[in-house]
């Protein structure tokens, strides 16, 4: 191993920190549509409310198409109605006892920034008495978060930033070069 090879390549590793890192997605579901984001509701018997979905931290190039699970606890509620305005088209799975599956798309322009409104459902409670639930995204089989230049986006998986990665391998690569020519500056002295 030659440590005049192995500088440069440290220091491209280390420059890379400079990179923009891509702040991860996170969704938000505003019920009653009063502004407040939350994880879960109360909902009594026969009532009504709207749940608005949002995704904030999209990059350039921005989402082209979405494609979600949206569960729920089907004993407490019932889903009556569901819309994604501002896509230039969308499909919902049937209103049935099972997650609701969303899919949605722009034909060209795309969706970038923060607070993107993904869809709204109408729930009405059918348990007997008010039930406090959570409503949750799930990435489903075959249900994507694509950007416009084809690139999927998984959800659900753990990111790992770059500047942490590239920091860690830079790391030790600079100690493996200093522990290099320790080893040699022994060998010379004996």
């Amino acid at each position: 191993m030659n440590t005049k090879r192995m500088l440069p390549i440290a220091a491209v590793l280390l420059s890379t920190l400079a990179l923009p890192v891509s702040a991860a997605l996170t969704f938000n579901v505003d019920f009653g549509r009063d502004g407040d984001y939350d994880s879960s509701f109360s909902l009594g018997f026969d009532k009504t409310t709207w749940a608005d979905i949002y995704i904030s931290g999209v990059d350039s190039p921005g989402l082209i198409s979405v494609g979600f699970e949206l569960d729920y606890d089907y004993s407490a509620l019932k889903i009556l109605n569901a819309k994604a305005e501002g896509w230039d088209f969308y499909n919902f799975s049937s209103f049935t006892d099972s997650p609701l599956i969303v899919n949605a798309g722009m034909l060209v322009d795309t969706r970038i920034g923060d607070n993107i409104l993904l869809a709204s459902v109408q729930f009405q409670g059918i348990a007997a008495t008010a039930t406090s639930t959570d409503v949750k995204i799930v990435d489903g089989i075959n249900n994507d978060f694509i950007l416009s230049n084809g690139t999927p986006l998984d959800v659900e998986a753990p990111t790992i930033p770059q500047p942490g990665s590239m920091l860690l391998l830079a790391s030790g690569l600079l100690g493996l070069l200093i522990a290099k020519n320790r080893l040699e500056l022994r060998t010379k002295e004996q």
